[in-house]
């Protein structure tokens, strides 16, 4: 239908960035068809303003009832009430915590109602003219770095150890996955479920600590300083107060003076546990290697309930190979706190590391359904799919995370590799792997994807040059090998190509790598003028296909051999070839001569399949690369 296809352009132009194309083209399809929530979802995305937004999605609600992502939107924005969110109330705690009642909502009469209706529909019709582009600031936060969990401001991360990439989800239930638009919640710095304060006691003293709290909600720091200042000059005891002028400090990127005013903390009072976190994290900003876990065991021993420090010390253990007593961190968490994304994304990660995927998969969805903007949890399902052998549905939560986190090298890495192996994105798969060697030179695995994906695009020179820098990384891979020898014939270096092929007979590991040889090595031979060997590997090829699988492209090079064969005019008969033995040529036929009636130019028909990496070395020494 013209409709589908249209839509389909308007998105697709929110994914490049064209955001006045994919507003006019949804203005188009909203005035052909009003009760499309989807239309109006997509529209929220690209308007200029925060009413316009809050119109679309209204519309897409009140179409669509059950659509979470507007509800969510509409609950941010302050249009509902968060009926479907309930925050757990805070502990009561060995320092008299109090949680602060918020005021209630103004309730508007329907003429008021019906007024800012009326003034949402002129924004929107003039706004639709203007063009519109929502920003981010996701890009900053490190791959593993949790939500705030206890401080007065629900959105607010704090900043953490940042921990090895992992795998990344998908899909969430009943709701799109938004790979090009930037609807309202995906705008957020954390997680769209409210946090209480973790610590709020009343200070009659000085007024000037509930208005300090009420301006670190609002994120404004430097007034807040000014307001926390007062309160420990009143009340130099006010453990509490140093640690909000600590968090605030902390989210400012003022580490040492944050680690300072954490330090004021626990000298007031000793078994203020939220202090002793702050500490930890502090630390590890300022030395990410720094052995933390004194502090994060205090704070625990000090609140058992404390679910956020339980959070940070299982991050801490994964990072530092301690999978299974990070597990009972994640245990503790799941009988304090079930409902918690990062929960299931440490467990996630967990299990990725011990090979368990079916688990790593399960988990990394739920941490993805739970809250939708958990971007590490997009990395990790990512990365979950490439270890499945899935690569396609690997792509599309691989490019939501870089869309939001450009500066992460490894994001870029897992989305050139699930562009690499799905098998028709070479020249995509390039562009993202140079974006990962820009951001970091020394990622030897970009080098390995890109140079692979050089390979089938027939750029043997660049191939070469990526490829040697693998190679002296991983000299016993049957794949980088046999790439590397593809490489060498593409770059025309006929000598050392025929080496390298040698190797990889070697290192092949079962007669599916062996046809890979013979395959390539066949038409190195005939580029070379080695009429002899060129047969020899053809028909070693045609005795050995029948056995392995049936594939389209082992019929591919089935029908290939045979055709090279035929493409030659032999003066004495051969003598049939029995099955090649891995690991040793196979037995030169009879042949007086051969005359070739075509010379085989380096192409490439077909990718090389993945394989594991034996354990055997027989490298000899690596051709240079080319400047």
């Amino acid at each position: 239908m013209p409709d589908d296809a249209m839509f389909q352009e308007a998105k697709g132009a929110i994914a490049q960035g064209q955001n006045e194309r994919a507003r006019d083209l949804l203005t188009r399809l909203l005035r052909a068809d009003q009760t499309n929530a989807e239309y109006w979802l997509w529209m929220s995305a690209v308007v200029d303003t925060a009413k316009e937004r809050t119109y679309c999605l209204q519309n897409t609600l009140r179409l669509d009832p059950d659509n979470r992502a507007a509800k969510r939107g509409l609950i941010l924005a302050g249009a509902i009430p968060a009926d479907d969110v309930t925050p757990v109330p805070p502990l009561c705690r060995k320092w008299e915590v109090i949680e602060e009642k918020a005021p209630a909502p103004e309730v508007r009469s329907p003429r008021a109602f019906q007024m800012m209706l009326f003034l949402s529909l002129a924004v929107l019709v003039i706004g639709l003219t203007v063009v519109g582009l929502l920003g981010t600031d996701f890009g900053k936060r490190g791959l593993f770095e949790p939500r705030l969990t206890i401080t007065p401001r629900p959105w607010t991360p704090r900043p953490t150890a940042t921990l090895p990439p992992t795998s990344t989800p998908a899909g969430r239930t009943a709701t799109p996955t938004f790979v090009g638009p930037k609807p309202l919640w995906m705008q957020l710095d954390a997680t769209y479920t409210p946090t209480p304060l973790y610590v709020n006691t009343p200070h009659p003293v000085s007024e000037a600590y509930r208005a300090g709290l009420r301006e670190f909600q609002r994120g404004n720091y430097p007034s807040m300083l000014l307001m926390m200042e007062q309160v420990v000059n009143l009340e130099p005891q006010a453990a509490d107060a140093y640690y909000y002028i600590g968090e605030a400090q902390l989210l400012m990127g003022r580490i040492e003076e944050a680690l300072t005013a954490y330090e004021k903390a626990i000298d007031a009072n000793p078994i203020f546990a939220p202090a002793y976190l702050g500490r930890a994290l502090a630390r590890l900003a300022l030395r990410p290697k720094e052995d933390v876990k004194a502090d994060l065991d205090k704070a625990i021993t000090l609140d058992p309930a404390f679910v956020e420090a339980y959070l940070h010390r299982a991050a801490f253990l994964l990072k530092q190979g301690k999978g299974e007593a990070a597990l009972e961190d994640l245990a503790a968490v799941e009988a304090l706190s079930p409902e918690s994304p990062l929960l299931y994304l440490y467990r996630a990660q967990y299990f990725l590391s011990q090979d368990r995927n079916a688990e790593a998969l399960v988990s990394a969805q739920r941490a993805h359904q739970l809250d939708f903007t958990l971007l590490p949890a997009y990395s990790l399902l990512a990365q979950v799919y490439l270890r499945k052998e899935q690569p396609q549905e690997a792509i599309g939560p691989a490019q939501t995370y870089t869309l939001y986190t450009p500066r992460d090298a490894n994001g870029w890495l897992v989305l050139g590799q699930a562009l690499y192996e799905s098998g028709d994105n070479y020249q995509e798969a390039v562009k993202s792997l140079d974006k990962a060697l820009t951001l970091d030179e020394n990622l030897i695995q970009a080098y390995r994807y890109r140079g692979l994906s050089y390979v089938e695009l027939g750029k043997g020179k660049a191939a070469v040059n990526d490829l040697y820098q693998v190679i002296q990384v991983e000299k016993d891979s049957f794949v980088v090998n046999l790439a590397f020898a593809r490489a060498l014939w593409l770059d025309n270096r006929l000598e050392d190509a025929i080496s390298l092929f040698n190797t990889s007979e070697n290192l092949a590991e079962d007669d599916k790598q062996l046809a890979e040889v013979y395959y390539w090595r066949a038409q190195a031979y005939e580029t070379s003028g080695n009429t002899n060997a060129a047969v020899q590997d053809w028909q070693a090829l045609l005795v050995l296909l029948p056995d392995l699988p049936a594939s389209v492209r082992f019929e591919a090079w089935a029908t290939t051999a045979e055709e090279h064969l035929q493409s030659f005019t032999p003066t004495t008969t051969t003598t049939p070839l029995s099955s090649p033995t891995k690991g040793t040529l196979t037995p030169t036929p009879t042949v007086t001569s051969l005359t070739p009636t075509r010379t085989a130019t380096p192409s490439t028909p077909t990718r090389t399949a993945t394989s594991s990496t034996p354990t055997r070395t027989t490298t000899p020494a690596s051709p240079t690369p080319t400047p």
